[in-house]
């Protein structure tokens, strides 16, 4: 029997990212264009998914243009590599992965710092209360 899950490539965290997401230029899987306002699903400092109604073509470059919630530095416009395309649970749309190619190093900062910070909160949700009676 042939083993076909793939090894996994992250190299670091991703937080989910329920924000508004521009893809520009974006090919298709019949090689025409194709521009969408449209959501993520989740973020990492290399990438993010988005979720799409068309599939697009595999190794193909698009523009994604997309804000940070609560900063003044928060417009962020990377060149991307599609990477994966799979159906999405929602029938009729697919996630699909992309990676940041052409990302400035300042927004790649900004980026870094927003998913620390993102992970820090997360985190003091979840943890219990070591001192109950402090409250």
């Amino acid at each position: 029997m042939i083993n076909f899950k793939l090894p996994e490539r992250r190299q670091g965290p991703r937080i989910k990212f329920k924000e508004k997401v521009q893809v520009i230029n974006a090919v298709l899987e019949d090689g025409s264009t194709y521009s969408k306002l449209t959501k993520a699903v989740n973020l990492s400092e290399r990438g993010m998914m988005v979720l799409l109604p068309k599939r697009l073509q595999m190794s193909s470059q698009a523009i994604v243009v997309f804000n940070l919630p609560d900063s003044s530095k928060s417009r962020i416009t990377a060149k991307v590599l599609v990477i994966w395309v799979v159906p999405g649970e929602e029938e009729g749309f697919f996630n699909t992965g992309v990676q940041f190619i052409d990302l400035q190093p300042l927004k790649q900062t900004t980026i870094r710092a927003f998913l620390y910070d993102q992970r820090h909160i997360n985190d003091d949700k979840n943890s219990p209360n070591l001192n109950p009676s402090a409250q």
